[in-house]
């Protein structure tokens, strides 16, 4: 029986055992066991978009044959990008659920996984120990045995627990008028106004030749004015130029955004109005003049969605023409936090950008837009109103409507695109220096896990593997990712996070985060969502020991928070040790009494003396059948069976005196 227990207490301990799921078998017919499971993941679709949107330009001062000297402007790439959220699988865990298994063990294991995943949503397990029970029938097949071994009465009674330990247990903003504006042309009368500051009054056809003549040669001295201005604040440049083909789509592309915005706000405008219009006949009913006011708007509407519609699809099919898109998925794996596939273009894509610039440089006057608008700024208004009106939409480009000078930032020296930088013009060099990328995902700040600084007593300092926390042995640290099993399930709730794609700085760019240029925008939406795989590993052990019932019960969502947690513990330790020591100890008086009972009986001094009596009558009868001497074939038998009573008293009598010897002898160790 002592083996027995012996036994007990070695299997009475069960516990989950987990491991990450690293494995895959080496051919199709071989299986793995276990149940596997997965924390998500955040993983974005992301979307980038590369289009080019600005090219070098000649200036144009009509009517000079300077036009075409003066360049303004660089190559510029619009970048954009979209990325929308997922949640995958990322971390793999696998549970050897046999390990719950136990011969005192009865066990209920219950898994759920996100839809279409193995992305674990919930957990339930639970582990009820019999051991009480058994121990219990242990002892009652002990006695049997004892009851058996020791005969009608007694020695095992005096014998059975008698200084016996069972069992042992541990615990975790207007025009002039003249009156010769009936017979010169507008444009005419508009310029010798400007010239001569005041209406062209009547004259004669000869002096009106002379003044005719003498303002084309002040408006060509202007001009020439103009041009010294802007050729003192240019310089001379080397740089890549856009093909014809692609400069037209770029210009174009300008109109047409402008047009789609105007359209944008007339039609904005023209719903207001037909939203109105709709109301008010529901309420009030339609007049004649009403009907076709109403049916005038919505004329209006169609027209501008119909120019709305047009414009948006010639401006995607110069998009397509202008650039490059692609998608991809990121993080592709755990580890990902900046390192990413759609920093550079790839080759097909960058092909096409390149195809768009002219491989030889040009090497011309480029306008320091700062510099000529200021230099405008500081020109008489009287000159500033000459050079309108030969170059109005040139000066307006520089100059607001109150004469001040607009501002303008200087463009990134971009490697490959000019003789700016240090690096030789190349168009392939200066793609990739347009559109290169850098992406980075990262904990909002109120969520970043803290740092904590050695022997700090709010938080948990980073220990070493297997090592214990400064306050204690709670929490402790346990290795996630090791192949040695673990006795519990692993969890990392999420925290916030915040995605960022921007563009890398170019040269003479002071750079911020990820390498980007501190200017760069972040081209995604700033939204904040939750990202598993920043957030803290966890731990929840499940240990079943002899004569405890437990359970653990986990939900999650579908980010991995811990969305309820129960830990259950319906019987504790002691108690079920005292149980199962009390029942056997009830066991084991009563067979003790029942013991002590039979050898009272069995030792009443009548009874003994009955025995001895038998035993001398069946010792005379079978004295006497040896001494007769007359022959008989039947005595044979007469004598054994004599015999074997003889014996069998006998028997009887040295049993009993051998169980009151065990009784009352003393013990000598």
């Amino acid at each position: 029986m002592l083996g027995a227990m012996a036994v007990l207490a070695i299997s009475g301990c069960t516990h989950l055992s987990v491991v990450p799921d690293r494995s895959v078998t080496g051919t199709p017919d071989q299986a793995l066991s276990g149940v596997p499971y997965a924390l998500p993941m955040l993983q974005y679709d992301v979307a980038v978009s590369r289009t080019l949107t600005g090219c070098p330009e000649p200036v144009r001062i009509e009517g000079d044959a300077a036009d075409g000297q003066f360049w303004k402007g660089s190559v510029a790439v619009e970048l954009a990008a979209t990325a929308t959220p997922n949640q995958i699988a990322g971390e793999r865990y696998l549970i050897n659920y046999s390990k719950l298994d136990g011969a005192l063990k009865t066990t209920n294991f219950s898994i759920e996984y996100q839809p279409g995943t193995e992305i674990l949503k919930g957990l339930n397990v639970s582990v009820e120990d019999h051991s009480g029970e058994v121990v219990g029938n242990v002892v009652k097949a002990g006695l049997a045995v004892a009851a058996v071994a020791s005969g009608p009465a007694g020695a095992g009674a005096a014998t059975i627990g008698a200084g016996t330990t069972l069992l042992s247990a541990t615990g975790a903003g207007a025009p002039k008028v003249n009156n010769y504006s009936k017979i010169l042309p507008g444009d005419v009368v508009a310029r010798l106004d400007a010239l001569m500051g005041t209406p062209v009054p009547s004259l004669s056809q000869q002096a009106l030749d002379r003044a005719l003549k003498q303002a084309a040669a002040d408006e060509q001295a202007t001009r020439q004015q103009l041009i010294a201005l802007v050729r003192a604040n240019s310089a001379s440049k080397t740089f890549l130029t856009c093909t014809a083909v692609a400069a037209v789509d770029v210009a174009k592309r300008g109109t047409l955004a402008a047009t789609l915005e105007s359209d944008g706000k007339k039609l904005k405008a023209a719903n207001s109005a037909l939203e109105t219009l709709t109301k008010l006949a529901t309420v009030r009913g339609l007049t004649k003049e009403g009907r076709t006011k109403l049916g005038d708007t919505v004329e209006q509407v169609l027209m501008l969605s119909k120019s709305v519609e047009d414009t948006q699809a010639a401006l995607t099919a110069i998009d397509k023409r202008l650039g490059t898109a692609d998608n991809t998925a990121w993080p592709t794996s755990f580890a990902d936090r900046s390192v990413n596939p759609f920093s550079k273009l790839d080759g097909d894509a960058t092909g096409k950008l390149v195809k768009l610039l002219v491989a030889a440089p040009v090497t011309a006057l480029v306008i320091d837009a700062q510099k000529l608008a200021d230099a405008l700024a500081l020109t008489s208004a009287k000159d500033l109103a000459l050079y309108r009106t030969f170059a109005k939409p040139f000066v307006d480009a520089y100059i607001n409507d109150d004469g001040t000078a607009k501002r303008f930032t200087s463009d990134p020296v971009f490697a490959g695109c000019s003789g700016d930088s240090a690096v030789a013009i190349a168009p392939g060099t200066c793609i990739a220096s347009l559109t290169t990328l850098a992406a980075g995902l990262e904990a909002v700040k109120t969520d970043v896990l803290p740092d904590c600084p050695t022997g700090a007593p709010e938080c948990r300092s980073t220990l070493a593997a297997g090592a214990q926390t400064e306050r204690g042995d709670f929490p402790r640290q346990v290795l996630g990712r090791s192949a040695a099993p673990q006795d519990g399930l692993f969890l990392r709730p999420p925290v916030r996070a915040q995605l960022t794609i921007c563009r890398v700085a170019a040269s003479g760019e002071t750079a911020g985060p990820l390498g980007c240029a501190k200017t760069a925008k972040n081209l995604v939406k700033d939204d904040k969502v939750l990202a598993p795989q920043l957030g803290q590993l966890r731990y929840f052990r499940l240990v079943n020991q002899m004569f405890s019932n437990n359970g653990l019960s986990i939900s999650l969502t579908k980010e991995g928070a811990i969305e309820k947690f129960q830990y259950a513990s319906s019987k504790s330790i002691a108690q079920g040790i005292t149980a199962a020591a009390a029942d056997a100890a009830t066991q084991v008086a009563a067979f003790d009494k029942q013991r002590r009972d039979e050898h009272l009986k069995n030792t009443d001094p009548t009874g003994l003396l009955q025995k001895q009596i038998a035993l001398l009558e069946a010792q005379a009868k079978y004295d006497a059948l040896v001494a007769d001497p007359t022959p008989d074939p039947m005595k044979a038998i007469a004598l054994a069976q004599a015999q074997a009573n003889v014996e069998l008293v006998r028997a009887q009598i040295a049993s009993l005196q051998a169980q009151t010897a065990v009784i009352t002898a003393r013990p000598l160790d």
